[in-house]
């Protein structure tokens, strides 16, 4: 799947199940890794120009690969 319509998607179904309280339902593990997904999401650029603090493509898939390998 293309990074920018994952994140795209992610971030609206994350945002909505935050607003109907069925993010509260998850173990802490779940929401952490969940949470952290969402973050990262701010840190994604899919641009060729991006700033050290930003992510590209393959930095992006790497770090949510971090987060999922246990789940």
């Amino acid at each position: 799947m293309d990074c920018s319509a994952f994140c795209d998607q992610y971030a609206q179904r994350w945002k909505n199940e935050r607003d109907s309280g069925e993010l509260l339902k998850d173990d802490s593990s779940t929401s952490d890794a969940l949470t952290s997904i969402f973050c990262l999401i701010d840190l994604f650029n899919p641009s060729d120009g991006w700033d050290d603090c930003e992510l590209n493509e393959e930095g992006f898939r790497l770090e949510v690969s971090k987060i999922t390998r246990d789940f």
